[in-house]
């Protein structure tokens, strides 16, 4: 796959469609079909372990590297795609799937093409911590991430502008 991602890449680079306009990070949740396995099975495959008294029939039909995560309330089952979007072209110049339990922000630093000629990356809220702000300003990015209000501590009117300007960004994707 990496090599077929490399050659249209290189395609659309020399037909004068190259992604450095800035980027945009996110994440999207791929539902599987809901495994029906008992406690233990389900602690074995968690340990990375497949148990020994399945067929080789019911090998093939359950999918052991989905995973399960809550979102909204709502429990998940499957895999997440991370994609990095070219701002202009809405082209995608890399991606990674995971586990659906991996969260958003652990992805970032292997998205972020360091090539890009814009420095500007845009996401939501997830990425949003100490760690991953230092992480961008430590590789010289400019983040525009949507800020996070919480019950004790709303957002102010200046930082609801400041998402509402970065959503018409994001918003593309």
């Amino acid at each position: 796959m990496e090599a077929v991602f490399w050659r249209f890449d290189t395609f659309l680079d020399e037909s004068g469609f190259s992604a450095r306009r800035g980027q945009i990070v996110d994440a999207s949740i791929v539902p599987v079909p809901r495994q029906r396995n008992s406690r233990e099975e389900n602690r074995r495959m968690k340990g990375g372990e497949i148990p020994e008294d399945w067929s080789e029939s019911k090998k093939r039909q359950k999918d052991t590297d989905a995973h399960w995560t809550q979102k909204n309330g709502q429990n998940h089952h499957g895999y997440k795609n991370h994609i990095d979007v070219d701002v202009k072209h809405k082209l995608i110049p890399s991606y990674e799937v995971t586990p659906a339990s991996v969260h958003d922000s652990q992805v970032i630093e292997t998205l972020l093409d360091e090539d890009n000629s814009s420095r500007d990356v845009w996401a939501d809220s997830a990425y949003q911590s100490e760690e991953k702000l230092s992480e961008l300003k430590r590789r010289k990015f400019r983040e525009h991430l949507q800020r996070k209000g919480c019950r004790h501590k709303k957002l102010t009117d200046r930082e609801a502008q400041g998402n509402r300007t970065r959503s018409r960004i994001r918003s593309r994707m």
